[in-house]
């Protein structure tokens, strides 16, 4: 006795790959969005760019650039209070 699929097993798959891979693309569009990049990084970029160079980041720029950072985030939860 020969077995026959039917051809609804295989397009249910097709449609359900093309529903996960749209997915997936949708989420890694998004985290690629978050990953870049730009507006306020505190200072990040320049010490990657620094790094990416081949020299070391400076590490007073970057603590003072982490201290302005925690003072603006201080601030902004002492006017929530």
């Amino acid at each position: 006795m020969k077995l026959r699929g039917g051809s609804f097993g295989l397009l249910g798959l097709l449609v359900v790959l093309a529903i996960v891979l749209t997915l997936v693309a949708k989420n890694w569009q998004m985290l690629a969005d978050t990953m870049s990049p730009g507006g306020d990084a505190h200072g990040e970029t320049e010490a990657a760019e620094q790094v990416q160079a081949g020299e070391l980041p400076n590490l007073q720029q970057t603590q003072a650039a982490s201290d302005d950072h925690t003072n603006e985030v201080n601030a902004a939860l002492a006017q929530i209070d």
